[in-house]
């Protein structure tokens, strides 16, 4: 058999790794635009790649500059003396000198969490630490203040970026550090946690949020780039100093322009698909007061905390799984929903002589649980019976399973 180039996966292309990487900065422009939708930060519009990765312009008029890095976990926790951190840190001194008055705030954004150093009697430890260092730093007026350990780090960073005291102290004060989502599973992020919490999409079947994020994610590729849509650039003339040059502004998603796109999409833009299954995924969080009350009412109060973790924990499994492969999660759904309803319906009504007995109910429905998953695993996709235990907790609070005789939920919420 010959030999073929698509036989194995190739290592050595590193183009689909740094894709990858900014597809995350991009994305990380959605999740700034629900936090401000969610009036959770000030924010009229976002410009992509003007000066900055993202640059967030306030309702005052200031700008905060957003630089996102991603970086490898086994690299560990960022340090001050990271060479990627560094050079951020020298950028954020070239924009204060040019643009100090108009600037915020500098926000170092990554996927990785940053070292924070507090048993550690060794200083130079402890101000190695980027959070330990800024923390210090915001309580100092002056650089005279600065002393052992910390000055030393300062002295060393002011003499690696090439500025006096003053400025480096200023930007430093105006340093934040975020720590995003993971990289492996960010687009699951965005949709289930950011995307999700905009009023108009709680209840959006999550493949549909799938592709409003991909949509908003391209709107932000579009605006990143150097494609301008405005047949004014054929007129602009670039030697005069007018601030509407097309080229700049095509880089603005305003706030607004946002919330338009969310409130009314096209519908021909999106290929609706609509899981079969009566599990909502996402809406598990939602649901919790709602399983709490039926399993304080069946008698199984004191299981509520270990039902609610599988439910969640087989949700987040259902996510993932929904953003890798939406289509095949709807026949996955189906067929364990189906095997669930089945196995608890049959235990309820075994559990029933005049009034349901919900806790005997129960106890047999999780017997029958386990014994399918070790005994029949290809009736439930293979998945363990935590899982399988979760998902009755899924369909007892979205009010498909019943462990007492039904009654009115919502009036007691």
């Amino acid at each position: 058999m010959n030999k073929l180039p698509i036989n194995e996966y190739d290592t050595a292309d590193a183009g689909d790794d740094m894709q990858l990487r900014v597809r995350y900065q991009h994305s990380y422009g959605v999740i700034l635009f629900c936090a401000a939708s969610n009036k959770k930060i000030d924010c009229v519009s976002l410009w992509f790649e003007q000066r900055e990765d993202i640059l967030l312009e306030k309702s005052d008029g200031k700008f905060s500059y957003y630089q996102v890095k991603t970086r490898e976990s086994t690299l560990g926790k960022w340090t001050l003396t990271d060479d990627a951190l560094k050079k951020s840190i020298k950028r954020f001194v070239s924009f204060e000198k040019d643009f100090g008055e108009s600037s915020s705030k500098y926000v170092f954004v990554s996927n990785c969490p940053f070292k924070e150093s507090t048993t550690s009697k060794d200083e130079n430890a402890i101000y190695k630490s980027p959070i330990n260092f800024l923390r210090f730093i915001g309580t100092a007026k002056v650089y005279s203040e600065l002393k052992g350990a910390c000055k030393s780090r300062f002295d060393e960073l002011a003499k690696y970026v090439g500025c006096n005291e003053d400025i480096l102290l200023v930007v430093l004060k105006k340093i934040d550090l975020v720590v995003g989502p993971p990289l492996e599973n960010f687009e699951i992020d965005i949709s289930a946690r950011h995307l999700r919490e905009l009023e108009l999409l709680k209840n959006t079947d999550l493949a549909v949020v799938n592709r409003i994020r991909d949509e908003l994610i391209q709107k932000i590729y579009d605006a990143s780039s150097l494609k301008i849509d405005d047949p004014y650039k054929h007129v602009f003339g670039y030697l005069g100093k007018s601030g509407s040059d097309p080229r700049v502004l095509s880089k603005r998603i305003s706030l607004e322009e946002f919330e338009k796109f969310v409130n009314h999409r096209p519908s021909d833009v999106f290929a609706y698909y609509r899981n079969s299954a009566d599990i909502e995924i996402g809406a598990a969080k939602g649901n919790l007061s709602r399983l709490k009350k039926k399993l304080e009412r069946a008698g199984l109060g004191s299981q509520f905390e270990s039902i609610k973790r599988r439910s969640l924990s087989a949700e987040e499994y259902f996510l993932e799984e929904a953003a890798k492969n939406p289509e095949g999660l709807s026949s996955m759904l189906d067929q364990i929903e189906g095997t669930v309803l089945t196995v608890c319906s049959d235990s309820i009504l075994d559990a029933t002589e005049g009034k349901i007995n919900g806790v005997e109910a129960f106890k047999n429905a999780k017997k029958s649980l386990i014994n399918i998953s070790i005994n029949n695993p290809a009736k439930v996709c293979s998945k363990n019976s935590e899982c399988l235990i979760g998902v009755a907790g899924l369909l007892t609070g979205e009010c498909k399973l019943w462990w007492t005789e039904e009654f009115d939920i919502e009036a007691e919420l």
